[in-house]
């Protein structure tokens, strides 16, 4: 095995869970471009849900900038999911 590969398995989940949403700061902010402008913000404050996950600490987070609100929560409902 090279560093390039990855030898594991990859779960992927049609329905995310609220655990595995990207909720504590990881000292990250990102400036994302909305019909108002550009904004600033930390990656975990803006709603996002995990796509998948492999080994124990290895997730894909996806995010939805454009649901970002001051009063949204970084997790989706089932709804909006």
């Amino acid at each position: 095995m090279t560093k390039d590969e990855v030898q594991s398995d990859l779960t992927v989940y049609p329905l995310a869970k609220r655990e595995d949403t990207l909720q504590t700061n990881i000292y990250l902010k990102y400036t994302f471009e909305s019909p108002d402008g550009p904004f600033t913000v930390p990656i975990h404050k803006v709603p996002n849900l995990c796509l998948a996950k492999w080994n124990v600490h290895h997730i894909i987070c996806i995010f939805f900038p454009a649901l970002y609100s001051k009063e949204q929560k970084p997790h989706l409902s089932q709804d909006e999911q």
